[in-house]
């Protein structure tokens, strides 16, 4: 009996796990828009961002390197 009682608590446990495997229904076509249109503005905003100076001081360091290099490698 208990055998039978945890396996049916782990079945409902399974049904109520949101990542389950063939557990969620699809989203209606208006929210998946909403959210598509909500993930494209937020990514446009971080491109829009200037890199921090940290990072660009790193991209010029490997510019400078690439351009010596390249005057070597012929």
């Amino acid at each position: 009996m208990k055998t039978q009682h945890s396996r049916t608590a782990q079945q409902a446990g399974e049904k109520r796990r949101p990542g389950a495997a063939g557990d969620t229904a699809p989203l209606p076509a208006a929210i998946e828009q909403q959210i598509n249109e909500n993930l494209k503005r937020l990514y446009e905003q971080q491109l829009q961002q200037d890199l921090p100076e940290r990072l660009q001081d790193l991209v010029a360091q490997l510019r400078s390197g690439e351009a010596g290099e390249g005057g070597r490698a012929g």
